[in-house]
Parts: C-alpha cells; structure tokens; sequence
C-alpha cells in the first residue's frame, strides 16, 4: 500500500506540470467595445484588402525602441527576418494615428497616411499570422503561441462588438502590454476544440512509473497470499 500511495502522488505531480499550460492573460482593454478575447490559433484567414490601424504602441515611447508590427505566412521561417513583412516600423508613431492598406492582389504594404507611400512590398499566400517586434531588449511575440520563447500565449485577440474588426494585442512574459493594433478585413481561425492533444513527454514517463509500480505491487501482493507450500515450490524452481 505504500508503493501504491507513491506512485499516486507521483501521478499527481506529473499530470500538474503536463497541465499547466503557459499563457499571459490580456484584459479586455475597452469592455463594451471589445468582446473577450477568441479561443483562435493565431492565424487569420484575410480578404484582398485588409486595412491595419495602431492604436497605441507604449513601448514605441520607451527607451527600448525599433519597434515592428507587422505580418507573415503560415509555413514561412519566422527566424529569416526576410519572411516578416512590415506594417508598422518604428518611424510610424506621432499624433496622427497611423493607417495602412495590406493589398493582397497587388502584395504590398501602403502607408496609406503618408500619401500612399509604399511600406513594405511581399510574396506568399495562404494563412497570416501577426508579429511585434519590441525591439533589441525583447524576443519577438507572435500571435502563434508555438513561434514564441517557451511557446507562452502573448497575444490576444478581441472581436469588435457588432462588427468583423479585430483587436490585437501583445505584452511581454510579464503580462505587460505593449502594443494594441486595430485590423479590419481578416478572420480569425479558431483553435480545434476537440482535436486530440499529443502526448507530452511527461504523460509517457507517468505511464511508465504506473506501469513498473503496478506489477511490483501486484507482485507484492500475490506474494503475500500465496501458501507457504507454493512458495517453497517456486524457491525451489
């Protein structure tokens, strides 16, 4: 009975850590405005034409500086900094709010309130996901929760009331936001609710440890009734 009470609080430990899932919660900066944040994957499914809208960037004030919003298709390696596609750089702050036109039929970013300016210019099809890059003192958060340091959720996404805008947000390891983004003309893909998660690592020892610890108790146990002649029978084979 002792073994088996171990191996139970082993069980315990083991499914708690497998458990515990890595996320940052992001509170609904507007609530009337904004609805709670989706359950989505991180990628979006967008139109011909999207349009983005920087509401406010609080880290673009600070010390640390450079900071980048901008997009990429699924598939591509996020680590080529060629395969991140600007929409906002660091010199997109100031009074005037900034607006862009994501042209997906013309592929090009234009700087859509500096004249028309061209932003950022791109191939590729298919799923977009978002990223924010904080600058030379932060890792790079995407709205791909599997693309971040530690796989940690640090974006949120929260539907417009009444409409099919979105509102993205980001923070830091810390829970600290640093940027939220108006993005008009995409849809967000929701996560699988009843797809079947892959095992961790974890949940393979725990099944080992039950296991192993089971036929020692099993054994234990037979031991334990079996007659003192049967006992000697198996000593003596």
């Amino acid at each position: 009975m002792k073994l088996f009470s171990m191996i139970l609080s082993v069980a315990v430990i083991v499914f708690a850590i497998a458990g515990n899932v890595s996320a940052v919660i992001i509170p609904n900066p507007r609530v009337g405005f904004l609805d709670e944040d989706l359950n989505d994957s991180g990628y979006f499914v967008h139109t011909d034409r999207a349009i983005a809208i920087e509401i406010v960037d609080p880290i673009d004030t600070s010390a640390h500086g450079g900071v980048i919003f901008g997009f990429f298709f699924e598939g591509v390696d996020v680590t080529d900094p060629s395969k991140l596609i600007t929409i906002f750089d660091s010199d997109d702050k100031g009074p005037v709010r900034q607006t862009v036109v994501i042209d997906f039929t013309e592929n090009r970013v234009v700087d859509s309130d500096d004249g028309g300016v061209l932003q950022s210019a791109f191939t590729g099809s298919g799923r977009i996901g978002f990223f924010l890059d904080p600058g030379p003192a932060f890792d790079t958060i995407f709205t791909v929760p599997s693309l971040n340091m530690g796989e940690e959720d640090l974006a949120a996404t929260f539907p417009v009331i009444g409409s099919s805008d979105l509102f993205l947000a980001f923070a830091l390891g810390s829970g600290e936001p640093v940027a939220f983004e108006f993005i008009s003309g995409v849809d967000a893909v929701l996560a699988p609710a009843d797809s079947d998660p892959v095992p961790e690592p974890s949940t393979f020892i725990l099944l080992g440890l039950g296991l192993v610890g089971l036929v020692f108790y099993r054994r234990k146990r037979l031991k334990g009734v079996m007659s003192p002649l049967v006992q000697s029978t198996f000593k003596k084979s």
